[in-house]
């Protein structure tokens, strides 16, 4: 079923056939879809990537060739999670960040070939050394406030207000990193450059997006001294349901939706008693969905038993694959 289809199933249901029930049905289950697919690892949500690390002049932003001579990569945004990594050669570990100031802090200044990899907090843009960003727009984004939050060169954290006077405008402050850049609709698209005249776009913000969609990082150790190739498994974003014909990504979840949706439809209209019925039922769906998505794949089959704790509480031991 399409986003349509289950927007026309929960209002014929709960028997609201008013535009604004029909509107508020359908952010609701787009909602209630964006919280399920981001609250597990769903197998529907894996995506295996491809991509190289050059040390040449190839880099295309926000990763720069310094950045890649350094050990640091930044992901697409296709990208939400990233849960392995290989090269094409060999086996490439992550690393706990904390075990890598426990060993010799030679590792930080290593390269050569890649054998592991530290999970970094996701950003929109990062030099090494500092730099002036810029804001690209155009003469119609005059007036407008654009706000960039990131980290300054003498490491403080900061949240620049930028109004939009010049073409392009420069930041007042250098920065490492960049963490967020936000900016109201716009008729133009626009650009966060390196350097206070312009120069190269880090990232671009359609016109009718609000914000830059911080990308995943890594740091490799040690740093590649040659062009790398690798394989990723990943978790893809979300493609949220926006219009009608949008169906969810996740296999045959619609049972869980509609019942989420009815739930919240009727919590809406303040019949709050009827609203916890379906919730308690859309819950079970949800439990017998994830259930359904491990037995109904292919899996590795072992006998795990049960642990009872010292607390005499009894924990379940960890399932035999990460994703459901």
């Amino acid at each position: 079923m399409n986003l349509g289809e289950m927007v026309d199933f929960v209002c014929g249901k709960t028997r609201r056939a008013s535009s604004t029930a029909q509107e508020k049905c359908r952010g609701f289950i787009a909602n209630r879809y964006a919280m399920i697919y981001n609250s597990a690892l769903w197998k529907d949500s894996l995506y295996r990537l491809e991509f190289n690390v050059p040390v040449t002049g190839s880099a295309t932003f926000p990763n720069t060739n310094a950045l890649a001579a350094a050990g640091y990569f930044f992901f697409p945004s296709i990208v939400d999670r990233v849960l392995a990594i290989r090269r094409d050669d060999g086996i490439v570990n992550v690393v706990d960040p904390f075990e890598v100031f426990k060993t010799t802090m030679d590792e930080f200044e290593e390269s050569g070939t890649v054998v592991n990899f530290d999970l970094l907090p996701a950003a929109v843009a990062q030099d090494l050394t500092g730099t002036t960003f810029s804001l690209g727009a155009d003469a119609e984004e005059a007036g407008m406030t654009f706000i960039v939050r990131g980290i300054t060169a003498a490491h403080q954290r900061v949240k620049l207000r930028t109004l939009i006077d010049a073409f392009p405008k420069a930041l007042s402050q250098q920065l490492i990193l960049v963490e967020t850049f936000t900016k109201p609709e716009t008729v133009n698209d626009c650009a966060l450059y390196g350097g206070p005249d312009g120069g190269y776009p880090y990232v671009t913000v359609p016109a009718a997006e609000t914000r830059a969609k911080p990308c995943q990082r890594v740091r490799f150790g040690q740093a590649p001294t040659a062009t790398t190739y690798f394989k990723a498994l990943i978790k893809r974003e979300i493609l949220p349901l926006e219009e009608d014909e949008d169906t969810p990504e996740l296999l045959n979840l619609e049972p869980v939706l509609l019942a989420f949706g009815q739930g919240d439809l009727l919590q809406y209209e303040r019949q709050y008693g009827k609203a916890q019925a379906l919730f308690q039922e859309a819950t079970a769906l949800l439990t017998d969905y994830k259930q359904g998505a491990i037995v109904q794949t292919a899996h590795r089959e072992r006998i795990l038993p049960d642990v009872c704790e010292v607390s005499g509480s009894v924990n379940d031991w960890m399932p035999t694959k990460g994703y459901i």
